[in-house]
């Protein structure tokens, strides 16, 4: 090795013999070795994604005491920044040539539960952080979300799940599952490709899509107009739609800020001050959608 930088937690930025490599740390042997199993068989990954690579000996994984160590190519370029329309664009676009691209890949099989399931995970979390809200005069701001995602989350589950889930099964699709601005690379050569693909699974693409558009909205100035402009090819229109009314965005921002807060790491009046000017603004845009929904 000629050069070794710790990138976050568990990633490394490493240089040998001229080349770069991402080394990545996984607490699960099998996991690392389902990804590369997946990479093996989706033929166009060069062209969407940074790919495994195995070590000089041949192996993919390396074991220590501190885990089980994977090897990625290093894509040289910028993440892409959800502000700017062109990126929003380059965003939909590659995630919908990744859908497209592995489809009918048959293992290995790496089946989650379904999106709400994760949703109502988050609501009760979020309910836990009830306190935070009532010290610092925000009962009713909690009171609202609360009552609003409980509401719509009601609405997400009640959709047909079975067809959706079924259809996937059947067609054997794929979803990335952390479709977040830092996993696009848009590389030297003005090629956009995915990275991190730690919550790979088989399942509906229409997971990646809700939270897709869940993280383009504040840069839309929530119009969904604008939105749709990106989802055309989204099967499931009217559970996309429904899933992005959940406001499980707002609370994964909100929890993650209250962990640090807890650990004392930050204080929490000013992502108080965010939530309450990021919920004005997603009511203004439930209006809409429950409009079109009627």
């Amino acid at each position: 090795m000629e050069d070794v930088k710790n990138i976050k937690q568990d990633v490394y930025w490493v240089k040998s013999q001229g080349n770069e490599y991402a080394l990545k740390c996984y607490e699960s042997h099998e996991k690392l070795e389902k990804q590369h199993t997946f990479f093996e068989q989706w033929k166009e990954a060069r062209l969407y994604a940074a790919e495994p690579l195995s070590y000089p000996d041949g192996s993919w994984v390396i074991s220590n005491a501190d885990g089980e160590w994977g090897l990625f190519k290093w894509l040289k370029g910028d993440h892409l920044l959800f502000s700017y329309k062109s990126d929003r664009l380059a965003a939909s676009k590659v995630v919908q040539d990744f859908h497209t691209s592995t489809e009918g890949i048959e293992a290995p099989l790496l089946l989650q539960n379904p999106l709400y399931i994760k949703y109502q995970r988050r609501l009760e979390q979020f309910e836990k952080t009830f306190p935070a809200f009532s010290y610092g005069g925000n009962r009713t701001l909690f009171q609202e979300l609360h009552q609003f995602a409980s509401k719509t989350l009601d609405d997400f589950e009640r959709l047909d799940w079975a067809a959706i889930e079924e259809d996937a099964w059947e067609r054997k699709t794929w979803l990335h599952g952390d479709v977040a601005h830092h996993n696009f690379i848009r590389t030297r050569d003005g090629a956009v490709k995915l990275i991190d693909f730690d919550l790979l699974q088989m399942g509906p693409e229409l997971y990646d899509d809700i939270q897709l558009g869940q993280r383009f909205l504040p840069h839309t100035h929530h119009s969904l107009k604008e939105l749709t402009v990106y989802f055309h090819a989204t099967k499931w229109k009217e559970a996309w739609l429904k899933g992005i009314l959940v406001p499980s965005d707002l609370m994964r921002e909100w929890l993650y800020a209250y962990r640090k807060y807890k650990r004392q790491d930050q204080k929490l009046a000013g992502h108080l001050d965010w939530l309450h000017a990021a919920w004005k603004d997603r009511k203004e845009f439930v209006e809409k959608v429950q409009h079109v929904l009627r």
